[in-house]
Formats: C-alpha cells, structure tokens, sequence
C-alpha cells in the first residue's frame, strides 16, 4: 500500500482506521497527480502540507520539494503519512462523549455518545413541540461527492407524549439505543473508505447488536421542560 502510483486514478483505503480517498489535482498541464486525503499542495511554497486530526489532537508537517520533482516529494509525502497513520489513534470511534474544559453541556439532552443527538422541534408560533433522535451520516454519490444525510430512530410530539408517557419513554430508549448501534456500524463502514454509499438503516444491522440500556439515562420529560 505504501508504495502508490499518484500518475493515475487511486480507489479509496484505509490506514489503521483512517479512511483515505483520493483527489485529482492539476499542478500544470503536464502535471496530474491523484492527491490522498490529508496531503494539500502549497504552490507559492512548492511542497505539501500534511494534517492529521487524530483521537489525541492534531498532527502537523511539511515536506518540500527540494529539488525534486511534486510527484516526487508527494510519495515522500505520502510515506510520512502513512507512517503516522500507522502509529496514531483514528478520532473514529465510538466512545462517550468528553466534555472540553470551560464548556458545559446540557444533561437533558446529552446522550454521552458522540453523534448521537437529540433534536428538540418547535413551531414558530412555540404551541408544538416534537422530540428526535438523530444521527448523522455522510453519504458518497457516483462522483464520490458527499453530503449529510440525517436518520432518525425516534420521534415524538409533546401531545403525542402526554397521551402515553410511559410507552413514549420506552419507545425513546430504544431510539437510543438503536441510534448508537446504527453510528457504531456506520464507523466500522465509514472507516473502510470514507462516506458510504446508502445511508445504514435499522433493517442493516444486527437487531442483538442494539443494546436494551443507553450510555445515559434521559427522560423525556425533562427534554420537553428544556424547551422552555
């Protein structure tokens, strides 16, 4: 993997996790090469930039030309990449939530996953409220161009839960719960190659893989009350 010809067209991988597409990228009319993912051309300084954003914070390098050609520095580019890649943590995981120092989050609707969101709905004239739980996911069309698509495994109205607290509050649970199920796979897919293809619904998964008790106990509730 490590020795890739950038003269012609490369299909996605994966490092150690990190998933690596690749880009064409026109330096002259002679000069096309196909770019990896985490590697951007500086033409002024002639060489090439290197960020990896990993699970620990962000790595930043150089490498020049220095005589050598771009195609040339961008293998070299390319080798210090990948030997990073294969000693780091991919910030792809799924994890709970850490909390960043000087901020806070609301306890109502934390979920203490990563990607896993509650979405509070509310009319313009505030009368309807409605509750969601979301996840979103990156989805790659025919020319690899992506665009967030959101999938919801819950929601409901504030009438709708006040009619039925009880079943409503069973009902969110296992949105939740089948929420991170669904962002887990969707990880182990996205980590292969990037944005998938489909979005990844409940019927593509495992129905044992959800778990029956979330990361953390929300209530309904009090969601409801945060609105106001």
């Amino acid at each position: 993997m490590i020795n890739i010809d950038f003269t012609k067209p490369v299909k996605r991988t994966n490092v150690n996790g990190f998933p690596i597409r690749f880009r064409k990228d026109r330096l002259s009319d002679e000069c096309i090469l196909w770019v990896p993912q985490r590697i951007t051309r500086n033409l002024q300084s002639k060489g090439w930039r290197i960020i990896i954003n990993h699970a620990d914070g962000q790595l930043r390098m150089w490498e020049g030309d220095l005589g050598r050609s771009p195609l040339e520095s961008l293998q070299a580019a390319w080798r210090n990449l990948y030997n990073q890649l294969m000693s780091l943590k991919t910030p792809i995981t799924m994890e709970r939530r850490r909390t960043l120092p000087g901020r806070k989050r609301n306890p109502a609707i934390d979920t203490g996953v990563d990607g896993v969101l509650i979405v509070r709905h509310k009319a313009r004239n505030g009368r309807s409220k409605a509750i969601s739980v979301r996840i979103i996911q990156r989805i790659a069309d025919a020319k690899s161009v992506s665009r967030p698509v959101p999938v919801d495994t819950f929601h409901v109205s504030e009438s709708k839960y006040i009619e039925s607290p009880e079943t409503s509050q069973m009902r969110f649970i296992n949105g939740l719960c089948l929420a991170s199920a669904l962002r887990a796979h969707y990880l182990e897919e996205y980590a292969k190659g990037g944005p998938v293809l489909s979005a990844i619904r409940a019927d593509n998964i495992d129905p044992g893989r959800a778990s029956k008790k979330p990361a953390v106990a929300l209530d309904l509730g009090n969601i409801f009350d945060s609105f106001n």
